[in-house]
């Protein structure tokens, strides 16, 4: 058996579970966050197409973290990617977040948690696989399940080496 695939399995179910965040976020848009739900985002400050003011970029220059609960308004969906408008230093700043850049979504009311690798390209959460670029060795050791204690890990469908 060859030791990587010539179809992209991880790609595809990453891409798959990033539109699990677009549909949360869509149904939040339409008719708000039920019950004590809010949504902590982790995100690449430096993903192709964020959109954040620099001064949070200066300050977090790898990643940070975002909350969606009381104070967020304007919130946009996209099929690459959401907008929405969060208060820092008391003031309104708008982001742009392609679900490429996000590397953790968590929504603690439903003990829920998705963790991803970020993607190099600006992708379409809908549009053609693409192939990873080069070899990422960043995946934690050896994961044995797929779900442990309502937290997917995608290692456990990426080739090991």
């Amino acid at each position: 058996m060859s030791d990587q695939s010539l179809i992209p399995y991880d790609v595809l179910i990453e891409r798959s579970l990033r539109t699990v965040i677009r549909d949360v976020l869509e149904d939040v848009n339409k008719n708000g966050l039920p019950g004590n739900h809010h949504f902590y985002i982790t995100l690449s400050t430096t993903h192709p197409g964020v959109i954040m003011p620099d001064y949070l970029k200066q300050q977090y220059p790898e990643s940070i973290t975002v909350v969606l609960q009381h104070q967020f308004e304007g919130l946009a969906i996209s099929d690459t990617s959401f907008e929405v408008w969060l208060t820092f230093r008391s003031a309104p700043e708008r982001m742009v977040v392609p679900y490429g850049a996000i590397t953790d979504f968590t929504d603690p009311e439903a003990q829920f948690r998705l963790q991803f690798q970020t993607t190099d390209e600006e992708d379409e959460i809908e549009g053609a696989p693409t192939a990873p670029k080069g070899n990422d060795s960043t995946t934690e050791s050896s994961t044995s399940s797929v779900v442990r204690e309502n937290v997917i890990s995608l290692d456990a469908f990426r080739p090991k080496k």
